[in-house]
C-alpha cells in the first residue's frame, strides 16, 4: 500500500499539483500545494512572441529589442527577466534574432509602445480599460488573466482551468491592429473567438 501512495504521490508532484518533502514518510510528511501558474505565464508570455507576427517584424534589426511589458507589480516580471536573460526572439521574414526586454509599467500611467502588456487581474477594472482604450490603435498583444478581460477588449486570455492553462483568444481584436496568430497557436487554444 505504501509503494502505491509513492508511486501517486510521484506522478502528481510531476504534473505540478503536488510535491512531498520526504518519500519515505508519505503519510506524515505535509503535502504542499506547488502553484506554478506564474511560471506557465512567463513561458507563455515569452513564447507568444514567436507565435503571433507584428507588422513591424520584417522592419525589425537585430538591435531592436522586443518588449514585454507588465502592467504592475507581479511575480512574472522576474520570471520573464531569468527567461528573456537566456533567449531572444526570433521574428520576421529572414528570422532575424532579436533581444528581449522586460518591463514593468504603472497601469495608472498612458503606457508606451510595447510588443506585449500582460495586464494582471489585479489592475483594476477602470486601469484595464483605460489601458486597452490608449493602445486600441498600437499592435500591442493584450493579454490579461480576467475572463472578461476579451469581452473588454483584450486579445488573450490565461486562466487556469481543471489545473491547467487555458488559453483565450480574439482574433477580431487582435486584426485590428494587424497582429496575426500562427496556426500552431491557435491549435493549443480551446477558445478561438472570431
Amino acid at each position: 500500500m505504501r509503494t502505491v501512495v509513492a508511486v501517486v504521490a510521484v506522478l502528481l508532484s510531476m504534473t505540478g499539483v503536488l510535491a512531498q518533502d520526504e518519500a519515505d514518510g508519505i503519510g506524515d510528511a505535509p503535502v504542499q500545494v506547488i502553484n506554478r501558474e506564474n511560471q506557465f505565464k512567463a513561458v507563455f508570455l515569452f513564447n507568444f512572441g514567436h507565435y503571433v507576427t507584428w507588422p513591424d517584424d520584417d522592419a525589425a534589426t537585430a538591435d531592436d529589442p522586443f518588449v514585454i511589458a507588465v502592467a504592475g507589480k507581479h511575480d512574472v516580471v522576474a520570471l520573464l527577466k531569468r527567461v528573456a536573460a537566456a533567449r531572444k526572439r526570433k521574428g520576421g521574414k529572414d528570422g532575424i534574432e532579436r533581444p528581449v526586454e522586460i518591463r514593468e509599467l504603472d497601469p495608472a500611467a498612458a503606457p508606451p509602445p510595447v510588443h506585449i502588456l500582460f495586464v494582471p487581474r489585479t489592475v483594476p477594472a477602470k486601469q484595464v480599460n483605460a489601458l486597452v482604450s490608449a493602445l486600441s490603435d498600437s499592435a500591442t498583444l493584450l493579454v490579461g488573466e480576467d475572463e472578461a478581460f476579451l469581452d473588454n477588449g483584450g486579445m488573450i486570455n490565461l486562466g487556469v482551468k481543471a489545473n491547467r492553462m487555458h488559453i483565450s483568444v480574439s482574433l477580431p481584436a487582435m486584426s485590428n491592429v494587424s497582429l496575426k496568430p500562427d496556426s500552431s497557436l491557435l491549435r493549443i487554444t480551446p477558445d478561438v473567438r472570431k
